[in-house]
């Protein structure tokens, strides 16, 4: 995304979709609005401390968790589970959602992630909203979908098969015209006790050394995917379609796409962002 991020102000920080709103305000608008929801936490690098307080000041300061140092998906979602199970009933369900991507219909988003938060409650399983992919992308992870396990009028789940992270442009058509798969839009959803167990199980060192050193661990763990580690090898992973206009803002080609169908964007209606425009001076950032 440079030169309109730096990595003092990367992109969720930034007004590129809405003029009044950065992506990080907008998704904890978006999460804040699904029906009973009771509590949002960020999770950030201790170096963003000041930019999120800033941008989202009505979050309780117990709800912000700093990282130290970054170390990939799944030690955040780890610690997070940690916390949250520390003044949460276990049967608490948790909603995971990056902050960088955008939605376009969000009552459709409310009706999907809160069907998949019945489901989780009343169940083990650990849901993935995927997403229907429209061409063959190199830049998303696939998600292999198997049998139905849940079916009803409100949703639809199957069991997950394979994740396939960011493959070639030829395994990529191939994934896409097999029909079986979908793209991973990042979001997942569990009840504490269920992704705790799991953690447990597949990942026991991270989870012991963040249970007994706190946040200083996380100079000591190695990165992984939360779905490299966990979701591929436990039986109670399930994958939920998601049909409410995902975009995962991750290049500038895919933001001057967006711009080009979506009315409600800073670029389009802002003339587009010159190739050397500076954020510290485009008023849109």
């Amino acid at each position: 995304m440079r030169p309109v991020t730096r990595d003092e102000r990367p992109k969720q920080f930034l007004n590129l979709i809405l003029k009044d709103q950065s992506l990080l305000q907008a998704t904890a608008k978006r999460v804040s609005e699904i029906p009973n929801v009771r509590s949002l936490w960020i999770v950030s690098g201790e170096r963003f401390r000041d930019e999120v307080k800033r941008q989202l000041p009505q979050l309780p300061p117990t709800n912000l968790i700093l990282e130290p140092v970054g170390r990939g998906t799944g030690p955040s979602i780890v610690w997070a589970t940690l916390e949250v199970a520390e003044g949460h009933p276990m049967s608490q369900v948790m909603l995971f959602t990056p902050s960088d991507h955008w939605i376009e219909n969000e009552n459709a988003f409310h009706g999907v992630v809160s069907s998949a938060i019945e489901l989780a409650a009343q169940t083990k399983q650990i849901i993935l909203i995927g997403v229907a992919p429209t061409y063959a992308s190199t830049e998303y992870g696939y998600i292999k979908k198997a049998e139905i396990v849940t079916s009803s009028k409100e949703i639809e789940a199957h069991r997950v098969q394979a994740y396939i992270e960011k493959p070639m442009l030829q395994l990529a058509n191939q994934l896409v015209n097999s029909g079986d798969y979908y793209w991973n839009s990042g979001i997942l959803i569990s009840r504490v006790d269920v992704l705790l167990q799991e953690l447990r199980r597949v990942v026991p060192k991270t989870v012991r050394l963040l249970e007994t050193g706190g946040l200083n661990a996380f100079y000591d763990l190695q990165p992984f995917s939360i779905e490299h580690t966990v979701l591929q090898t436990t039986e109670n992973a399930v994958v939920v379609p998601g049909d409410f206009g995902w975009h995962d803002i991750g290049t500038l080609d895919s933001l001057v796409k967006l711009s080009a169908t979506t009315e409600t964007n800073f670029i389009g209606s802002g003339g587009g962002v010159p190739p050397d425009s500076d954020p510290s001076t485009n008023p849109g950032f």
